[in-house]
């Protein structure tokens, strides 16, 4: 194996692009270019109750440790799913279990089975490999239809922006839109 960029480089890979050699440079350098001193309080609220969420979901935590780390970040000042999931220590654990399906249930899927599994390649700097990542996601589609089933007034909104302008050219010069003349697609 030869050496590139600071890690040891398979044959399939001596061959890469420039663009895919610097998706890989991109995945080293993402700690520094996301920007996380521009994080909101209210984003990182959401963020911390997701990955609490996901954690429990991928069976890294069980429900009693995401629902009393939950109740201590709570004490602490943190608001939103992270609050609504807390449960003070000292309960039997299958309240806990109850209790997190109760929350969850009323925000997102009640367990990972309604989630799909999507294995994606990444790299581990702890042991400068390659490795394959599962992701809990639900399909596109999915996530579309739950988005325009619980935005009632979704049409109304399209038409606004189309007749404002405000839509991007992508939907305007689109084959379809052009072909239904001033409808809304």
């Amino acid at each position: 194996m030869a050496k590139a960029q600071g890690h040891a480089v398979s044959s399939w890979e001596r061959f890469l692009k420039s663009w895919e050699a610097d998706g890989e440079k991109q995945e080293e350098d993402d700690e520094v270019e996301v920007g996380f001193e521009a994080v909101t309080p209210e984003l990182a609220t959401q963020e911390l109750g997701s990955y609490i969420i996901d954690l429990k979901l991928t069976g890294k935590l069980t429900a009693k440790d995401a629902c009393t780390l939950s109740w201590w970040i709570h004490r602490c000042g943190v608001e939103g799913v992270v609050a609504e999931l807390g449960m003070q220590p000292g309960r039997s654990s299958g309240n806990y279990a109850k209790h997190f399906d109760r929350v969850i249930g009323a925000s997102g899927p009640a367990t990972a089975d309604d989630l799909y599994i999507m294995k994606a390649p990444g790299y581990q700097r702890s042991t400068d490999s390659r490795v394959l990542r599962e992701h809990h996601t639900l399909p596109p589609l999915e996530a579309a239809d739950e988005e325009i089933r619980g935005t009632p007034d979704m049409a109304a909104r399209l038409e606004e922006r189309r007749l404002a302008g405000a839509l991007p050219p992508a939907y305007e010069e689109r084959r379809l839109a052009v072909a239904a003349e001033g409808t809304p697609v």
